[in-house]
């Protein structure tokens, strides 16, 4: 269960206030107890609009309590600050219990209600491989689950959440669903999260952003005109993201000369303190810039961004290139940008000897 969180589709404002006491309503009482987890703070952030919000919960000696307030099942996942997520579901008037150990906190066992119930023997089955893989067993549950919000979560997580997703799976997959799991706003937002993804293709164009650097400073694409320049999506609370950045270093200071070539980078991190300690520990010697809101950045939201870290490359028409690219697709094409240049600049140096 650990990939990096994504609050679904830019549905949540990331506050640094809690959001407990929102609604009038008895709440939901979480209760939890993690072997070794010590004193600390997660995480609960929402997935839809029917909890669109990020409650604080801190932890003290292993152990932590909450009271959440919702007035429908809400589907939400748990963030530790290692970065591992972990869903969870709750409805109001419910007391929901974990208990896990960090030593895996992929195999948490979360009760108090049947959703969480039916995702711990899901998560418990992805160790037996006779089941099938663990896409195979998500497809499967969702077929033979089709009211439980379980399903919705698996769908989203085994088949949105991958390089190449299958659009006719997971259209097929959305038409086990019952009608009122469709209904609810989550089954909307990722029918449009699909048609982004299909939709952020190599040759298609980015919106339009301005965002201010550290110093309040805004920057926009323009600022980079005639350049190809790497967009890069991170988050300085987001541990993937804070280890992509070694191989950014080593290919900023190579190509910092490069006339032809720029990277920015885009944090998606609320407070700007965090933000600025990030980039002064991790050395980030290029463009940096943030609007510290979270995944509801518009740029983010507009590209359907779901993962970190996140890259995109532009060309110097502003269209994209590449999309999350490793090192080594990065560094060939850098190598096919240089060649091609000088291939252009050849052409016009004897184009102008000719006259």
């Amino acid at each position: 269960m650990k990939r990096i969180l994504y609050p679904l589709w830019g549905l949540l404002l990331l506050l640094s206030a809690a959001c407990s006491g929102s609604k009038e309503s008895n709440g939901t009482r979480l209760q939890g107890e993690i072997k070794g987890l010590g004193d600390d703070t997660l995480y609960i952030y929402g997935m839809d609009r029917l909890y669109d919000c990020i409650d604080t919960l801190p932890v003290k000696n292993g152990k932590f309590t909450a009271l959440l307030q919702t007035d429908t099942v809400a589907i939400t996942r748990l963030l530790f600050s290692d970065g591992t997520r972990y869903p969870l579901f709750f409805g109001n008037g419910e007391t929901i219990l974990v208990k896990g150990d960090t030593a895996n906190l992929s195999t948490l066992q979360i009760s108090g209600n049947q959703a969480n119930e039916e995702m711990t023997l899901f998560t418990a089955g992805l160790a037996i491989d006779s089941l099938g893989t663990p896409a195979e067993q998500a497809e499967h549950f969702i077929k033979t689950h089709a009211a439980s919000p379980v399903s919705i979560y698996l769908l989203y997580d085994y088949f949105v959440l991958q390089p190449n997703p299958d659009f006719k799976k997971i259209e097929e997959l959305i038409g086990h669903l019952t009608g009122d799991l469709k209904d609810r706003p989550m089954v909307e937002a990722l029918l449009k999260e699909v048609q982004s993804i299909q939709d952020l293709k190599q040759g298609s164009s980015i919106p339009h952003f301005m965002l201010p650097d550290v110093n309040g400073k805004k920057l926009s694409r323009t600022d980079f005109k005639d350049k190809y320049l790497l967009l890069h999506f991170w988050a300085s609370w987001d541990k993937a993201s804070r280890d992509s950045l070694a191989s950014l270093r080593s290919i900023y200071e190579k190509e910092k000369k490069n006339k032809h070539f720029a990277m920015l980078g885009i944090s998606l991190d609320v407070e700007k303190s965090a933000w600025k300690s990030a980039i002064e520990q991790d050395t980030l010697r290029w463009s940096q810039v943030c609007a510290l809101a979270g995944w509801g950045t518009p740029l983010v939201t507009q590209l359907s961004i779901h993962t970190l870290p996140f890259n995109l490359l532009l060309n110097k028409q502003g269209r994209v290139e590449g999309k999350n690219l490793t090192k080594a697709q990065l560094e060939q094409k850098l190598k096919d940008i240089e060649r091609v240049e000088k291939l252009k600049a050849d052409a016009e140096k004897r184009r102008k000897q000719r006259k």
